[in-house]
């Protein structure tokens, strides 16, 4: 039984935190399937997410100012020298699996549509929706759970991050688990999210990159 003076020591802001995470959440899945007007006009950015950078940038960048978490310092280079030995493992693991898993008939099926004109395209987007989804979970929600919990904080984030990858191949679902604590770690290392969205961003065109060189 929780005693009730356990509620008087309730971190008002953290629950502010986490329950606008939810709501950017859902934010983004009503926006990605249209059931809500996007507020903004279309950016026209090949395979830039719209959805993201309303639910998982501005909405979060506003709370965080609300919520006094100096969101700016998210986007800081912070502590690299603390982070480019496992970035530099992490390259390496991301350029090798990637190989492996594009021989694979149903990632070859998802990303069939891709060549290497749609590769380049996707480049700038896919760096700008990156940026996104990185302040969301590695800056927003993962850095004020980490100042409260420590280390349990990366399985914590690690939930959602994972959640929002139904529908992708089951390599991909499965992978998002091992890759988004990786992910995580580099920020709480590093303090700072941006060794995470260039990872991220690797990922992201390695894909569509080896199954456009595997069918050519």
């Amino acid at each position: 039984m929780v005693e009730a003076r356990s509620w008087r020591t309730l971190d008002g802001r953290l629950i502010a935190t986490l329950l606008m995470g939810s709501v950017a959440l859902a934010l983004e899945v009503a926006l990605r399937r249209r059931q809500l007007p996007n507020p903004l006009p279309e950016l026209r950015i090949p395979r830039f997410s719209e959805s993201m950078f309303v639910a998982y940038l501005l909405v979060p960048g506003v709370a965080s100012l609300l919520l006094w978490q100096k969101p700016w310092q998210y986007f800081r280079l912070g502590n690299y020298r603390a982070v480019w030995k496992p970035l530099a493992s992490f390259v390496v693991i991301v350029l090798a699996s990637t190989a492996w898993l594009a021989t694979f008939d149903s990632w070859q099926d998802h990303y069939s549509a891709w060549g290497w004109a749609e590769v380049r395209k996707f480049a700038l987007g896919a760096f700008l929706t990156m940026i996104c989804g990185e302040f969301f979970f590695r800056g927003f929600l993962l850095f004020p759970l980490y100042d409260r919990f420590g280390g349990y904080a990366l399985p914590m984030v690690v939930m959602p991050y994972t959640v929002i990858h139904a529908g992708k191949p089951v390599g991909e679902l499965f992978g998002s688990i091992v890759f988004g604590l990786g992910l995580s770690y580099l920020a709480v290392r590093s303090r700072s999210i941006w060794y995470s969205v260039g990872l991220h961003w690797l990922l992201a065109i390695l894909i569509p990159a080896w199954i456009a060189i595997f069918r050519d």
